[in-house]
């Protein structure tokens, strides 16, 4: 399967906003966060600037914004379109994050909406779970030298 990735853009927003409708706004309910469009834009424009749009060939599939700081990287969010779920697309985008992680030496932190199932991904990947704060749970994937 070939993925390629391209930075986002001002025009991949209304993309985004269906992606993070399809993807998110179940879990958002379940803990009783609000399902606005706005608060989507408001996530969608945070740290847009790290923005990737994931294609599957010639196709937008996903979504994936990460940063590091001195001390780690941040996955910040992942996203996959329903119909492209369980295919590895996921798995492999978080997968770029760690590699480059890796290579900087760096451990990689994400936070996941409890009863959300992409914690089974992080999981897999090797995320250990540590604290759940505000509905959400705080996973690391530690760093380990070769």
């Amino acid at each position: 399967m070939q993925l390629s990735y391209r930075a986002a853009t001002l025009e991949d927003v209304d993309f985004l906003l269906q992606l993070r409708i399809d993807t998110m706004a179940e879990y958002m309910r379940s803990v009783g966060w609000p399902t606005d469009n706005e608060t989507h834009r408001r996530r969608i424009m945070y740290k847009f600037e790290q923005s990737q749009i994931i294609f599957y060939e010639d196709e937008r599939v996903g979504f994936l914004k990460a940063y590091a700081d001195p001390d780690c990287w941040h996955l910040v969010q992942v996203q996959v379109g329903r119909e492209f779920q369980g295919r590895g697309i996921g798995g492999r985008a978080v997968g770029k994050i760690i590699t480059r992680a890796t290579a900087d030496k760096k451990d990689v932190a994400l936070t996941v909406i409890v009863g959300n199932p992409a914690k089974a991904l992080y999981s897999r990947l090797g995320f250990k779970a540590l604290d759940i704060v505000d509905d959400e749970e705080q996973m690391r994937y530690y760093y380990q030298p070769l």
